[in-house]
């Protein structure tokens, strides 16, 4: 099944079970997915030779509708990764997304030894396969952990959310 855009009814027309089942049904059933429990899943987060750096996940869920994707995490990280090297995260579910030129969400970094901030966009890595990453506008497209040159360490929180179109 796949959505079907709405038709008319017109007055005094019998409405049949066939009209019912493609126009509401089916849509329905196409649209369920909105109104379903998010899945979970755990982000892998690596920065250079650092792979699947310590943390914990706070919360990180996502849904599937047809092809839309639609996420969000926050994580705190405990261990440190390797600073001056590209900061990328793992999709949600594996999820690839189709197009590899495009932004996919936004989010903050917050560093705790310096109380600073950092947002940015989310878009696929150019870097690491199957990953992305955030860049910031103050840094000429370069992904963080390189500009600004940050590590994760204890104690330092990303929230990220967005969503994007799988092949």
């Amino acid at each position: 099944m796949a959505w079907t855009t709405p038709g008319t009814a017109n007055a005094g027309e019998v409405l049949t079970a066939a009209f019912w089942n493609t126009q509401v049904r089916d849509n329905l059933v196409e649209l369920a997915p909105l109104f379903a429990a998010w899945t979970s899943w755990t982000p892998t987060i690596d920065q250079g030779a650092t792979t699947n750096i310590g943390k914990t996940v706070n919360f990180a869920s996502y849904v599937k509708v047809g092809k839309l994707v639609i996420w969000h995490m926050r994580v705190t990280f405990t261990g440190n990764g390797t600073a001056g090297s590209s900061l990328v995260f793992s999709y949600p579910g594996g999820l690839d997304p189709r197009s590899t030129s495009t932004q996919v969400g936004s989010g903050t970094y917050y560093d705790v030894s310096t109380t600073i901030n950092y947002h940015g966009s989310c878009q696929p890595s150019s870097v690491a396969g199957n990953r992305f990453a955030f860049v910031g506008d103050w840094s000429s497209n370069s992904v963080w952990g390189v500009v600004p040159n940050l590590a994760p360490a204890n104690g330092d929180v990303v929230t990220f959310s967005g969503m994007y179109e799988i092949s």
